[in-house]
């Protein structure tokens, strides 16, 4: 019998099995891809996303969600706070 029960949602709004591996890890990809500036991540064993800047943002800063919406959520709450917009890299400055 395998597990039936919902599991998170992805950032369309439709539910992902919780037994969907795959549909977690492409989850995962895709808030990559939207939020480059982050290492993006879905640990199976705790059933969590899981973002940590790579940009300046206050020390220790890590967040973790059970759904893509809740973490592209908390990521662009820190994003707005660090002055950023969201899934843009900041400008390198560099003249030639």
């Amino acid at each position: 019998m395998t597990d039936t029960r919902p599991g998170p949602a992805d950032t369309t709004g439709t539910a992902i099995p919780a037994v969907d591996e795959p549909g977690h890890q492409q989850a995962a990809a895709q808030i990559r891809r939207q939020h480059p500036d982050w290492v993006t991540i879905w640990v199976a064993r705790k059933g969590q996303y899981f973002a940590y800047p790579l940009f300046r943002a206050p020390r220790g800063t890590a967040l973790a969600a059970q759904t893509p919406a809740e973490l592209t959520v908390q990521m662009t709450q820190i994003e707005q706070a660090a002055g950023r917009h969201q899934g843009k890299s900041p400008d390198t400055g560099a003249d030639s």
